[in-house]
């Protein structure tokens, strides 16, 4: 099977958030859907990894912001390459509240829905959500964007492919498997797909290190080198600075860690 097939479909783009108390979370998702008119109900599919899924369980409601083409690369990365069990996603950020009290994206979304859960469904790897639509609004004219258009025009592009050792390449975030094998059950560790999303590396395509999963620059580390701490990338030379992208999993310079 091609799973790249799935790629083609027209998924849109959302930044869900939810609140907790007086905490805030939100993550990124691509599979949301109007699933009925009257009354008007739509439907969310979430990873029951990511901890927006845990709040949503247990609060009922969420926010689903519509991303628009306008969206960085830098709110795909706060949102959807860090998990809210670790830090505040929303930290140095002024948020924006709807009247549910809960946040919406207000300059990358042109519209937002406010939802409240009215059945819940176990569906394996993510948790699917029918909720009707209690509030809404339109915030601008712009585009929304596409999953594919994320993947065409907003995701980094991998560094060219230095020599390495066999494995596996997640086909969304790029962060490789350093093994012969992938077990069905494989989740990748930066984006949380499943084995279906990893295709075979068969020769020189990217250089890992197979006891760390640290994909390198070249087949040494110098003495001055920095480890992306999302998905363990070496880069040998100066600090990352400035635009400074990870070529696998494309976080920002901010994210790496001098290796002592």
């Amino acid at each position: 099977m091609d799973s790249a097939a799935l790629f083609k479909v027209q998924y849109g783009l959302f930044l869900i958030s939810t609140r907790e108390g007086d905490r805030d979370n939100a993550c990124i998702s691509n599979v949301l859907a109007q699933v009925a008119s009257s009354p008007l109900r739509v439907s969310l599919a979430i990873s029951k990894r990511n901890f927006t899924c845990e709040l949503i369980e247990r609060t009922g409601r969420f926010n689903a912001s519509t991303l628009t083409v306008e969206a960085p690369f830098s709110l795909y990365e706060r949102f959807g390459f860090q998990s809210g069990r670790d830090v505040d996603k929303f930290a140095g950020l002024e948020t924006v509240r709807a009247a549910n009290g809960l946040t919406y994206e207000p300059r990358y979304a042109n519209a937002y829905l406010s939802c409240k859960v009215v059945e819940s469904l176990d569906l394996g790897s993510h948790r699917l959500f029918v909720a009707e639509v209690e509030d809404a609004a339109v915030l601008s004219k712009v585009e929304s964007a596409t999953y594919e258009y994320y993947r065409s025009h907003v995701k980094p592009k991998p560094a060219a492919p230095a020599s390495g050792v066999k494995g596996w390449r997640c086909t969304v975030c790029g962060y490789i498997h350093a093994s012969e094998d992938l077990p069905s059950d494989f989740v990748c560790p930066v984006c949380k797909h499943g084995a279906v999303d990893f295709v075979k590396i068969e020769s020189d395509d990217a250089a890992s290190t197979p006891e760390t999963n640290e994909t390198t620059e070249g087949n040494e580390t110098s003495a001055n080198a920095w480890r992306c701490s999302v998905c363990g990338y070496l880069h040998n030379g100066e600090r990352p600075s400035g635009d400074f992208v990870c070529p696998v999993c494309g976080v920002g310079a901010e994210k790496f860690e001098r290796v002592d």
